[in-house]
Order: structure tokens, then C-alpha cells, then sequence
């Protein structure tokens, strides 16, 4: 069972990539890049609080949720690319378990206070939905810090890669590429 969810996780993350690198300039619309945004079970709420309608694009999240009555918060643990790269880094930090450590349980119903500020704050047409949203911020995180991170990293490798006369044939067109 661990074994597919990390196959899971590292799918949806690659998929998450696909779709961001896909929403840059050019845009190329082969599949919506905002489909996996769609994904948010919190997307619907808030359009229904404020709209009294769901409409059929967010079948995704409508899919999640119906799930998570059966299988609890699978979204965080196999799909949430943020609940991936949480789980990456604490595999590559060695933090210790919430579980084991129990420094967050006074902390626990902080989540639900702002998800339930969030509700009401809808009812008023207030939605801060997209900024305690997890794919939000990670999409927001991955455009500030780790695309530009990345594309700076390539672009000097490439620089150096291009100098070399014999590998010159496979770098422009991947150079290209990004």
C-alpha cells in the first residue's frame, strides 16, 4: 500500500509539473492547465456558497469528495502535490513523526477555526479560499520560488552544456524547450 501511494504522489506531482511548465507563455491548451487546481475540494464549496450552482468543471473535486467518505483524507496523503513535497522533505530531513511527537495536537483545531471562518466569510461574499487553499499555495509557491529557481539553474547549465561541441546537437533543442 506504501508502495503505491509514493507512485501515486510522484504521478500527481509530475502531473501538477506538466501542467504548470504548460501554463507558461506560450500557453499550449492541450489539457487545461488550471484542471488540477479543479482538484480542490474546497473550490466547489465556496462556488456554491456564492453562486447557488456547481458547475460540471469541477467534477474533479466533486469526485474527492465523494471519495473521502469512503477513504478519508486520501487528497492530502496521494494527490495534494504540497502533502508530496511535505512528505519529500521530511523524508530528506529526518523529521520526527507529528504522531510520535505530539508538539502540533494543541495547534489541531486551528485548521477547522479557518476553514470555518473561511464558510462564513464566503456567506458574505468573502472568499479566502485561494489563500489557505493547498494547491493555491503550492502553485503560488512553485511560480515564486521554485520555477524561477529551476529555470535559473537550467539556463546556466545549459550555457555551459552548449560550449561543448559534441553534445551540441541534443542541448539547443532541449535548451529550446525551456
Amino acid at each position: 500500500m506504501a508502495k503505491s501511494r509514493r507512485i501515486a504522489q510522484i504521478l500527481f506531482l509530475l502531473f501538477f509539473g506538466l501542467l504548470f511548465l504548460q501554463a507558461r507563455y506560450p500557453y499550449q491548451t492541450a489539457i487545461p492547465s488550471d484542471i488540477f487546481l479543479r482538484f480542490s475540494p474546497l473550490l466547489p464549496l465556496f462556488y456554491f456558497i456564492d453562486n447557488l450552482t456547481i458547475p460540471s468543471f469541477f467534477w474533479p473535486a466533486l469526485v474527492i469528495l465523494f471519495l473521502t467518505i469512503f477513504l478519508g483524507r486520501f487528497f492530502c496523503g496521494w494527490i495534494c502535490p504540497l502533502g508530496t513535497s511535505l512528505d519529500i522533505f521530511n523524508r530528506i530531513f529526518k523529521s520526527p513523526s507529528n504522531k510520535i511527537s505530539g508538539k502540533w495536537i494543541k495547534w489541531r483545531w486551528l485548521k477547522f477555526g479557518i476553514l470555518s471562518i473561511g464558510i462564513i466569510l464566503a456567506f458574505f461574499s468573502i472568499n479566502i479560499w485561494g489563500i489557505f487553499d493547498p494547491l493555491a499555495i503550492f502553485t503560488r509557491l512553485t511560480a515564486i520560488l521554485f520555477y524561477p529557481a529551476f529555470t535559473f539553474l537550467a539556463d546556466g547549465l545549459f550555457v555551459l552544456l552548449v560550449k561543448i561541441t559534441f553534445i551540441q546537437p541534443v542541448t539547443f533543442p532541449l535548451y529550446d524547450f525551456f
